[in-house]
C-alpha cells in the first residue's frame, strides 16, 4: 500500500507542477523561484451525506446526568447524535445545599457524557420528573439558588469541554423561567440569577435565556458585531425556544403587545446561539415552508429530537424536508477552493487561501482552530501546524443557506528541521480542548465529496480531509550575507 501511495502522489506532483509552468524532467525548479510561480489550487466537490457534527443538530436524551447511565449515553450516541439534552433535577435540594454525593454524581455524569463521544446542553432544575400541574414551579428561594450556583462553579469548569451549551433553567416550571412559587421570575431575582450563572460559568461558554423581554431589558439591543465572541455578559447570551414554531406567538415567547421581540433575536442570533424545541399548542406553524424560512431566520442551532414529533418531525419527514433539516442545523462547512504555494522552505512560512461555503443555519460558536497536517508518502514524517489567521467562528451562514462563499487566508509556520520531500496536505477542525482534541467523534467533518481519484479523502481515524494537494518542502534557505 505505501508503494501505490507513494506512485499516486508523485503522479499528483506531476500534474500540479506541470499546471503551474514547471517541467518535472527539468529538476526541481531555482531556488529563488517566486510562491506564485509554483502556485497550487485545488477543487472541491459538495457531499449531502448526513452525518453528525458537534455542537449542532437534533438533541438526543441523556435523562439527568447527575445519574447517567451509560448504555443509554451510548445508544444516543450509536444513534447519530453528537448532543445529548439533559435536566438535572434538584428538587431534593430546595432547601438545603447540593450534598457531596449529588455533585460527585454529576462529575462522573458528565464524564461519561465525553467517553460516549457527546456533548450535552446542560439545564438545571427544581421540577420533579413527571411533576404534576400542582407540583410545577416549587423552586428554591433567590439565596439558595445562588448557593446552588456557586457550588457547580467547579464542575461547570471541569466539564467545560462537554457542555456545548447551558440553558439558564432554575427558576419556575422546567426551569423556563416563569411560573415560580418562590418569585424567582421577578426581574430583580431574574437579574440576580443571570449574573451568577455568568460569574460562575465558564467565560468562552454561552449561557442561553428563555424569554427575549429579559433580553431587551437587560440590554435594550441585540450584540454588536464589535461585540460578539467577547467575554460581556450580552456576548455570551443566546436565546433557547422552547415552544419555537407554535401558534402566533411561540408559547407567549413573543406576546403580540412586544413586536420588537422577534427582530431583536433574529439579529441577536448572528453572533450568538440559538436552539430549543418544538411545543405542544395549538395551531403549530409545522410545514416544511415554516421550518425551513424560520430555521434560517432564527440561525437554529439545535432542536430537542424527542418532543412533539407526531406534529413536527412526522410531518417534515411526510412533506420531504426532515434530510434537509438534519443538515441545515447549525453550521455545515463545504471547501470549495483551497491554494497554497508548491513549494516551502522549511523554517519558513506556508501561505493558505480557503474558500467554503456554509450550507448550515448558524456559525460555529465555540472556538476552533484549523489544523494543517503535512503527511510523506509513506505516513511516518509530517506535522501538524495551526494555520494562524483564521477563525472558523467567521465563516458566517447566508440566507439561503450556503449562497455566500467565504475567503479566508492564512498561514503555516514550517518547522526548520522538517525533512525535504513532498507531503500531501490534509486540514482538520480539532476541539479545542486538550481532553478531546486527539477524539475523531469531537472533530468537525467537512461536508466535501469523497474523491479517491484525485486523492481527496476524509481520514475518519484522524478526522482530517485531504485536500487532493501537496507541498515540496525543501531544505531551509541559507541565510544572506
Amino acid at each position: 500500500m505505501k508503494t501505490v501511495t507513494a506512485i499516486r502522489v508523485g503522479l499528483l506532483t506531476f500534474v500540479l507542477l506541470s499546471a503551474c509552468g514547471s517541467d518535472p524532467a527539468a529538476g526541481p525548479p531555482d531556488k529563488n523561484t517566486t510562491a506564485a510561480t509554483a502556485a497550487v489550487t485545488v477543487a472541491f466537490e459538495s457531499d449531502n451525506t448526513i452525518f453528525a457534527n458537534p455542537e449542532r443538530g437534533f438533541v438526543g436524551n441523556a435523562g439527568d446526568v447527575s445519574n447517567a447511565r451509560v448504555d443509554w449515553l451510548n445508544d444516543e450516541a450509536a444513534a447519530g447524535f453528537s448532543m445529548i439534552r439533559s435536566y438535572v433535577r434538584l428538587n431534593d435540594f430546595i432547601r438545603r445545599d447540593l450534598s457531596a454525593q449529588f455533585l460527585s454524581g454529576l462529575d462522573a455524569g458528565l464524564d461519561q457524557v465525553a467517553r460516549a463521544g457527546l456533548k450535552v446542553v446542560l439545564r438545571f432544575t427544581y421540577d420533579r420528573e413527571n411533576a404534576s400541574d400542582e407540583e410545577l414551579g416549587i423552586d428554591a428561594d433567590i439565596e439558595q439558588v445562588e448557593t446552588h450556583i456557586t457550588q457547580l462553579k467547579p464542575l461547570l469548569d471541569k466539564h467545560r469541554d462537554v457542555i456545548a451549551f447551558l440553558e439558564a433553567g432554575f427558576i419556575g416550571a422546567f426551569g423556563e423561567w416563569h411560573s415560580s412559587v418562590s418569585g424567582l421570575d421577578s426581574p430583580a431575582n431574574k437579574l440576580r440569577i443571570r449574573n451568577a450563572l455568568m460569574n460562575n460559568m465558564p467565560p468562552e461558554r454561552f449561557i442561553l435565556f428563555r424569554d427575549p423581554a429579559d433580553h431587551m431589558r437587560w440590554f435594550n439591543g441585540p450584540i454588536t458585531e464589535a461585540e460578539a465572541f467577547g467575554s460581556s455578559i450580552r456576548a455570551r447570551a443566546g436565546f433557547h425556544n422552547d415552544c419555537f414554531l407554535s401558534g402566533s406567538t411561540d408559547g407567549n415567547t413573543y406576546p403580540l403587545d412586544q413586536p420588537g421581540l422577534r427582530s431583536l433575536v433574529q439579529q441577536g442570533v448572528r453572533f450568538v446561539p440559538f436552539g430549543g424545541e418544538t411545543c405542544r399548542l395549538a395551531e403549530p406553524r409545522n410545514s416544511c415552508a415554516e421550518i425551513l424560512s424560520s430555521g434560517a431566520q432564527y440561525a437554529v442551532t439545535y432542536l430537542n429530537w424527542y418532543f412533539y414529533r407526531p406534529a413536527y418531525h412526522a410531518v417534515w419527514e411526510e412533506q420531504g424536508c426532515l434530510d434537509d433539516i438534519r443538515r441545515l442545523l447549525g453550521y455545515r462547512f463545504e471547501l470549495v477552493e483551497v491554494s497554497h504555494p508548491g513549494r516551502v522552505a522549511a523554517g519558513s512560512t506556508l501561505d493558505l487561501t480557503i474558500t467554503l461555503r456554509n450550507r448550515g443555519w448558524a456559525r460555529l460558536y465555540q472556538s476552533r482552530q484549523l489544523i494543517a497536517s503535512f503527511v510523506s508518502p509513506d505516513g511516518d514524517t509530517g506535522f501538524r501546524g495551526t494555520v494562524l489567521g483564521i477563525d472558523p467562528r467567521d465563516w458566517v451562514a447566508s440566507i439561503p443557506p450556503g449562497t455566500t462563499q467565504t475567503v479566508a487566508t492564512g498561514s503555516v509556520a514550517m518547522p526548520a528541521n522538517l525533512p525535504p520531500g513532498v507531503y500531501r496536505l490534509a486540514l482538520s477542525l480539532p476541539d479545542s480542548s486538550p481532553r478531546l482534541a486527539n477524539d475523531p467523534r469531537f472533530s468537525i467533518r467537512f461536508a466535501n465529496r469523497n474523491r479517491p481519484e484525485s486523492e481527496q479523502v476524509w481520514d475518519a481515524v484522524q478526522a482530517r480531509l485531504f485536500t487532493g494537494s501537496v507541498v515540496t518542502v525543501e531544505d531551509t534557505e541559507p541565510a544572506r550575507e
